[in-house]
């Protein structure tokens, strides 16, 4: 076998699963109820991510503090800690003892006084939830404690969550609840696509509840079909760049809970956002809709009213043949920043739930 980037690539072929995009965990609504906009709250956006998509979440946290209440983080590691290497981003997964923190905060600072980042000091009014299983064999346990420390240098320790005891092996936590259970997911601690895990915990309402606080986020229920849209990526992308450029897919989701389709416009009625980034070999080409459906955030999202957006990542043959988010710089070298064109693209995403106006290019499935 051989690592790529970040999530394992098998010589033999993997297993194929077929992924409805009306799964069982889903229930069909009598009427569609197409929203006129998204009821976004725009001081209540966060972050979460797994493995790329962990590493990405981080980025973008550091890089619009300033417009996120908080951050999820299963299985990434520190702020920039590939330094636009592919070389040092298997470093910063394998060797964590080789991570020096003193330099990646020196770099912090460098990129907040050039206007790269957002003001660090904007972090401590959020708060982050850390996750890492004790089996992972993808990405070191000991950089996720790196990351803890790390985020513990610029917000108190009472707003930093770590769940380090869990015996998972690398990928999505789930199976809290009968309802947030699939057949689909691997054992706990066995690695493979399409890395979904099955451990008897959410991470995603783990992750919800201590960013918006556990009385805000009422225990999982079915998903409703109706309310998860699909959307063009091309509205979002920056100026002079494509989809495919910058290597995110044509298409990406949301879901719209019920309570947030009302007309209502107050702003007892706004919703959070929240933005979730799927880990390497976990996009529609590599596992459909799986980490769409089935990683419990849509459970949560219907029954707490939170808009979840699922932005795409797409492989591109020699630069990111996995599909992954990128963290090591093959976007750009501002790819850590927020100048970096996918971190542009998940803001205008938040922005656009929040801004009180259709969401573009917003279609049915």
């Amino acid at each position: 076998q051989r690592r790529v980037h970040g999530d394992l690539t098998f010589i033999l072929p993997m297993m194929n699963r077929p992924l409805l995009v009306l799964a069982a965990v889903f229930v069909v609504a009598a009427a569609q109820s197409f929203p006129s906009n998204l009821n976004g709250d725009p001081n209540r956006v966060s972050v979460s991510g797994l493995s790329s998509g962990a590493f990405a979440a981080v980025q973008f946290h550091f890089s619009f503090a300033d417009e996120l209440v908080g951050a999820g983080i299963v299985a990434g590691g520190p702020w920039f800690c590939a330094r636009g290497s592919e070389t040092d981003a298997f470093e910063c997964m394998d060797e964590p003892l080789l991570v020096s923190l003193t330099e990646l905060e020196a770099a912090v600072a460098a990129a907040f006084a050039a206007g790269e980042l957002a003001n660090p000091a904007s972090l401590a009014k959020g708060r982050t939830f850390l996750f890492s299983g004790t089996k992972d064999t993808v990405v070191n346990p000991g950089t996720m404690a790196k990351l803890q420390q790390m985020y513990a240098k610029y917000m108190p320790a009472s707003q930093i969550q770590a769940v380090f005891n869990v015996p998972a092996e690398h990928g999505m936590i789930i199976g809290g609840s009968a309802v947030t259970s699939w057949s689909g997911a691997n054992a706990c601690a066995t690695l493979g696509s399409p890395y979904i895990q099955s451990c008897q915990m959410d991470a995603a309402g783990k992750i919800l509840q201590w960013i918006y606080g556990a009385a805000n986020v009422s225990a999982p229920v079915a998903a409703v079909a109706d309310n998860l849209y699909a959307f063009s990526q091309a509205a979002f992308v920056p100026n002079g760049q494509s989809t495919s450029s910058v290597s995110m897919g044509p298409t990406g989701y949301v879901y719209v809970p019920t309570v947030c389709k009302s007309s209502n416009e107050t702003e007892a009625a706004l919703c959070p956002v929240h933005i979730a980034l799927h880990g390497c070999e976990q996009s529609i080409a590599n596992i459909g809709t799986a980490f769409v459906q089935h990683t419990a955030y849509v459970n949560y999202a219907e029954s707490s009213g939170i808009i979840v957006i699922f932005p795409q990542a797409e492989s591109e043959e020699i630069k990111n043949p996995d599909a992954c988010f990128d963290w090591w710089g093959f976007t750009g070298s501002d790819y850590a920043t927020r100048n970096g064109a996918q971190n542009l693209m998940f803001a205008a995403m938040a922005r656009a739930a929040t801004n009180g106006q259709a969401f573009p290019s917003l279609k049915t499935i």
